[in-house]
Order: C-alpha cells, then structure tokens, then sequence
C-alpha cells in the first residue's frame, strides 16, 4: 500500500468513488467511516456520544432506500481494480461466510437447521497479489438471505432438468467469478493481470468449473469428492477399469515436500507440518445427472499431503485442482500457496464480524444490515492493509501509518517499543493494549486484539488533543 497514509485516510480514499446520488450522502458516508475507524467495534451511540444529530443521522442513512451495499463499495472496487493492474497474476479468493443475529431482524433468514436461529449469508471475493500476498482489496460481495424451509408435504421430485432451472446458492461460486470478469474487463488489455480463482471445497462444483474456463481465466480449487475419471482421448467405449480422482493422485511420484505453519487452534497448539507434494494431469467426467451433455474437463491435480503427523492429530491434506501449470516441483509449490492466501479473505471476514460488531448492530432490517456490512467490508479491508504492511518481510517505519503523537503516546504506554519502530514492532505494540500477550507460543495477534488496541491508541490521543487544547493559551487578540 501507498506510504504515509493511516487508517482515516486509507479509507476516505476507499470511499472516494462511492456515488451515492446526492453530495450530502457521501459526505455522512465518510462521517460515520471516521466515527468507525476510532472506535470500529463501539456502538452507535458511543460512536457518536454527545453528538445527537451526528447518531440520527447514521441510522437515517443506512435506512435511506437510496443507499445501497452496491453504491457504498463502488469506490473501493474501483480503487481495487486500479490496484490490480499491471499486476501480472492475481488471485481472487472466494469464501462465504454467516452473520448471526441474536436479536429480532426483519429480511433475516435461515443459517441451520434450527428455527430460531437466523441471520445472513455473505459471499465475499478478495483480491491478493498472487507472488506477495499483498491485499488488494474486495472485487465483489453478495449477501442474501436463506428461505425457511416449506412445510413438508408429498411433491414430485425434482427432475436434474428442473434443478437446473431454478436459482441455487451454489451457482455463487460462478457468479462472483462473472463479476470479477465484469470489474476488469474495464482495465486495458496490457494491464489486465491473469486471474486464478481460489475457492475451498465448497467451491468443488462442476458447473463453477465450467464457468471459469469459459472466462478464461485460471483457479486452484480444493477438492475433496473422488470424482469418476474419463478415458483418454480415443479410449471411449473400451472395457477398462474405473479410475477416480482422488486414487489417482495419491498414486502419483512424490515430487518434493513443503513446510507449512499451522495456526494454533483451541485445543491445538501451533506446528509445522512437512507435506509431500504429488500432481498428475487428469480428465473429469461431467455429473451423471447430465446425461450425454457436457465434455470431460481436463484439469491438473496437486496433492499436497501429511505423511506423519503429530500422534493424535489430523493430518493436512489438500488435494486441489488447477488451471496453472504443474510440470515442476516449483510450479506445484505455487499452486499450493495460492491456496494458502484463502486465510486472507476469512481474516476480512473476522475483520468486519468481530472488529466492527456487525452481528450485534442494531439496524433490525437485513437491508440496512447490508449497507452497514459494505462499508465496516472496506473498514476492515483497511486495517487489513496497515497489518499487511507491518509483516512484510522488510517492513516499512511505523511514521508511515501512524501519526507523530501516535507514536509518541504508543511509546509512552508501551516503553518497550523502540524508540523510531518498524510497522511490525508497532502492530505488536497495538496488540498489546488490547491484550495481547506476545508469548513465544502465541502466534500473531487476532482482530479483537488489534481493534481493543487501537481503540485505546485512538481514545489515548482523543485526551491527549483534548488535554493540549485546554493547557495552550488562547492566541491575544492581534487587533
């Protein structure tokens, strides 16, 4: 991300292309993202305390029928697509996730199987740098809400064809890829990075495959259903013996091995794990339920496999599917990383769930629900940038993105931290306020933390201004 630019300024840049039909609304727009970038998991009221009309007027905007998820994340999808050029590969990671409502929300829907239980579903497409990981931010996001089930009742069952027909969720996968495709189809032909979708088991659908090489673009998909394969090429109709997927690739050469770090979980501490790496090129017959339509798909297949893991744990086990190239080891390395960034778009995720509060606003509307999600999507998008920045490998100064006073103050309430800090030893430092402990054990700090933190770095430099404005005479009247 571009130098010297704090949370407040990445995103009113963010922002600034969001049209929203009328100068005012864009101006409350970037009130209210000033008011959540100081205290991103406060409530309404303590958001905006002591400024009545400041609160009213949040709650007037996100209820205002001409404001909508679309119009607020327009100006971020533009700042991302112009952060995509040039880029040569980009991954666009998918992931859906819930919101959870504890209290009564009109337009909620179903998340499980129990009635009361109720919420949204989000679909979220991120943007990363496919050689460092950089984020680039969100190309597109649906959210919609599941219908209850109908009460039983005998009916014919459903024909493949019928299916086919009506709107499903799993076509998601397909239609987020479209809109991608859509978003830089606007970038001149020179600039237009390769786009290589990354999707998790839940993505593992034939059609979405289809979808995808019709763009012509490339993906990484992890798979997880033995999938029947097709003979080669002129070997149809002969009496063979049935090979599948999965069996295929295990039974593959092993061509090198890969350390990865497994978090720690509760329950799980944090490890290394050593995995095998195998790949095979496979043919991938289409669904049964197609009858004689569709043609196999011809895909690359990597394993990348646990051989011994710690007594008592599972072992990891991606089997994934590709478009990229996997003739060498280190192209199969590449394959495997890419899937590696998918934890980006579910640390986005956490960002907007837990560092903004989302599932606990009280909008009651599930359409005002959304447009709050758009923009606490861009807030946490933003913080997601500054951490990006604080762990590269050569991590730029903290003056970068944090102000002189900041530092200052963070100095003062951290005496540990060095006297003209890296963004990483700063980060660190946030964490620390928000309870963080730092342990040798205890990995990288998590969104709550961070977020407490820089709460209080916020209210910390709040008194501060506050305190200084009071001690500072009042210039003498020149006239």
């Amino acid at each position: 991300m571009e130098s010297g630019q704090q949370l407040e300024g990445i995103l009113e840049r963010e922002l600034a292309g969001s049209h929203l039909g009328h100068k005012a609304r864009h101006k409350r727009l970037l009130r209210i993202g000033q008011a959540m970038s100081k205290a991103a998991s406060a409530s309404f009221p303590r958001q905006f305390a002591k400024n009545e009309a400041g609160l009213k007027g949040a709650y007037r905007f996100f209820a205002n029928p001409e404001v909508t998820p679309e119009g607020i994340l327009e100006g971020h999808i533009a700042a991302t697509r112009e952060r995509c050029k040039a880029r040569g590969k980009v991954l666009c990671i998918q992931d859906t996730t819930d919101l959870i409502f504890k209290h009564e929300v009109e337009g909620a829907g179903r998340i499980n199987q129990l009635p009361k239980v109720r919420g949204l579903w989000v679909h979220t497409t991120l943007a990363v740098d496919a050689a460092t990981h950089e984020v680039m931010g969100v190309l597109g996001q649906m959210v919609w809400a599941r219908p209850d089930k109908p009460k039983k009742k005998k009916k014919k069952k459903e024909t493949a064809a019928q299916r086919k027909k009506r709107p499903r969720e799993s076509q998601r996968w397909g239609e987020a890829a479209y809109r991608v495709s859509d978003v830089l189809e606007q970038v001149p032909p020179e600039e237009r990075p390769q786009v290589v979708h990354v999707l998790d088991a839940e993505g593992d659908i034939f059609e979405t495959l289809e979808v995808i090489e019709a763009l012509g673009d490339s993906f990484v998909i992890r798979v997880t259903r033995n999938r029947l394969l097709a003979p080669p090429p002129g070997q149809e109709g002969m009496d063979a013996e049935r090979e599948y997927l999965l069996d295929t690739v295990a039974g593959a050469p092993v061509l090198g091995h890969k350390v990865v770090q497994v978090p720690g979980r509760p329950g799980q501490t944090a490890r290394q794990a050593v995995l095998e790496i195998r790949a095979c090129r496979v043919r991938v017959r289409p669904p049964l339920n197609r009858g004689r339509a569709g043609q196999p798909l011809e895909l690359n297949v990597v394993l990348a496999r646990e051989a011994q893991p710690p007594q008592g744990q599972k072992p990891l086990n991606w089997c994934l599917v590709t478009g990229e190239p996997i003739e060498t080891l280190q192209q199969c390395l590449q394959v495997v990383e890419a899937y590696e960034g998918r934890w980006l778009v579910e640390e986005l995720h956490m960002g907007f769930k837990s560092g903004c509060g989302t599932e606990a606003r009280r909008l009651q509307h599930g359409t005002r629900l959304s447009n709050f999600l758009a923009l606490a999507t861009i807030l946490a998008f933003s913080m997601l940038s500054l951490r990006d920045a604080a762990r590269r490998l050569e991590p730029p100064p903290a003056s970068e993105h944090l102000s002189e006073v900041q530092l200052q103050l963070l100095g003062d309430m951290c005496p540990e931290l060095p006297p003209t800090p890296n963004a990483y030893e700063a980060l660190r430092a946030i964490a620390l306020l928000g309870g963080f402990i730092g342990r040798k054990g205890d990995g990288e700090p998590g969104w709550r933390t961070l977020w407490r933190g820089w709460e209080m770095l916020q209210q910390a430099e709040t008194t501060y201004r506050l305190l200084l404005h009071r001690l500072t005479p009042p210039l003498a009247d020149s006239g």
